[in-house]
């Protein structure tokens, strides 16, 4: 028997898009149980602050990404949220600000937590972890850029927003 293991990368994408989120997933139900959820998000929150200098830099490098604009991040923020399925918009992007917005049915893990009937969790995921995390990110990319939300799925808007802010420096 000759088995077919030639994979598109369309099929590694769709091995590992799905894997990569029902492993973020069981691993936070199994650190919840045994530790609590305050515990369990602070874990997760030490995880991610190691890795996204990771994820961040190696797509910075695979797109040839060589400024730090707010434009820059949003580039390697989309490249990663394509890759990973999520369902969004760049509504406006410069080098000083980019303004991103996740449409419903496009954030994975507000859609996993609701797959899951874990729906009490979505706004403590949403406002304590989402919120962290892209702090996380954008410091990971350039220090100076600031992160705001004006809306968030998990709090019931229709859609999400992340705001990428670099301060100009004041004009003398």
């Amino acid at each position: 028997m000759v088995l077919d293991v030639n994979l598109t990368d369309a099929d590694k994408l769709a091995y590992f898009q799905k894997n990569f989120f029902t492993l973020d997933g069981l691993w936070m139900v199994a650190a919840e149980e045994h530790l609590g959820l305050d515990k369990a998000i602070e874990i997760d929150l030490d995880v991610w602050e190691r890795f996204f200098p990771i994820i961040y830099r190696r797509i910075t490098q695979y797109l040839g990404i060589e400024g730090r604009t707010a434009e820059d991040f949003v580039r390697v923020l989309a490249f990663r949220w394509a890759a990973e399925g999520w369902t969004f918009t760049i509504d406006e992007a410069s080098p000083e600000r980019a303004v991103v917005s996740i449409h419903a049915g496009g954030c994975p893990y507000y859609e996993g937590l609701q797959r899951a009937q874990r729906p009490d969790k979505v706004p403590r995921i949403c406002n304590d972890v989402c919120d962290r995390l892209y702090e996380i990110a954008a410091q990971t990319f350039n220090p100076e850029i600031k992160v705001s939300r004006t809306r968030r799925l998990g709090n019931g808007d229709e859609t999400c927003n992340f705001v990428f802010e670099i301060a100009c420096p004041a004009e003398e």
